[in-house]
């Protein structure tokens, strides 16, 4: 603990020498990278057997599932999943529920 007040100063001060030059390259390579793996993977999967029958399926709607409301339901979680979990939004969303709340019945009155 002793040496950790002595480091920064120093590794502050290294920054400006450095400059940019120390940051481009890390920056290049993990924004680069991630889209490089993508388009091998890409290319491997459109080579094997039976590949256009998954894409077919994979974009090809069924209506009829729109009809049953477990999709619904799904659907409505996922949308409280990616309003981000980590920001603490499902808490202070469920925050001002009341403990005794019939969640379904909410939802139903919400959505019709």
């Amino acid at each position: 603990l002793e040496s950790f007040p002595n480091r920064c100063p120093t590794s502050n001060s290294c920054r400006p020498i450095l400059g940019l030059r120390a940051v481009k390259l890390p920056s290049r390579q993990s924004t680069l990278f991630p889209y490089l793996i993508l388009t091998v993977l890409l290319i491997r999967s459109l080579m094997l057997k039976g590949s256009l029958q998954g894409i077919l399926y994979y974009l090809t709607p069924k209506f009829d599932r729109l009809k049953d409301p477990r999709v619904w339901v799904d659907a409505a979680t996922q949308i409280f999943f990616s309003l981000g979990c980590c920001s603490g939004s499902l808490i202070a969303m469920s925050s001002f529920n009341p403990f005794k709340n019939n969640c379904c019945s909410a939802f139903s009155s919400y959505t019709y």
